[in-house]
């Protein structure tokens, strides 16, 4: 659902529904090697500092 119409969806706030999942998806990258930015990073151009919890990065 998170590339969904706005129609097909529940009516509650998107960010609180979309940006758990961008995190976890996150994670999964970093596990398999891929170096994913911080979800919160306005810029997306950092890697993590290193080795941590996902969430923390």
């Amino acid at each position: 659902r998170l590339w969904s119409r706005r129609e097909a969806i529940s009516t509650g706030n998107i960010t609180l529904t979309a940006l758990p999942r961008l995190h976890y998806f996150r994670c999964l990258l970093n596990r398999r090697g891929v170096q994913a930015a911080p979800v919160l990073n306005k810029y997306a151009r950092e890697p993590p500092i290193g080795p941590g919890s996902c969430y923390v990065q």
